[in-house]
């Protein structure tokens, strides 16, 4: 965000304030890209094995309502395929389905 400045009277100045990206640390993702995705969706907290068990629950449940942390993968955690790779209560439906009521098999990580 930048204070409002009626500009300069001057035909074509430079803008004097630096890009955002500038003095950027991090950048992240806002969907999966196609390195981090492997095989079905769900494993969340990246673990090696890609299992998907109570430690993805918990990292969804953090990343959706305690530090909105993302994941290193949000497209693990797009369980429902949405084509905008958001992550919402939907996502978090099916995991806690799939851990507890029908064990009905995630979609393919996109």
């Amino acid at each position: 965000m930048t204070a409002f400045d009626y500009g300069s009277f001057v035909l074509d100045a430079y803008p004097l304030e630096s890009s955002a990206a500038a003095n950027a640390v991090e950048g992240i993702p806002l969907s999966g890209t196609p390195f981090c995705c492997v095989g079905l969706a769900g494993n969340i907290d990246g673990d090696p094995n890609e299992q998907v068990d109570i430690a993805d629950l918990t990292a969804l449940i953090d990343y959706l309502f305690v530090s909105y942390t993302p994941p290193s993968c949000l497209g693990e955690a797009n369980l429902d395929g949405d084509p905008d790779g958001l992550v919402d209560i939907s996502d978090l439906t099916l995991l806690v389905d799939y851990l507890f009521i029908s064990n009905r098999p995630l979609g393919n990580c996109e």
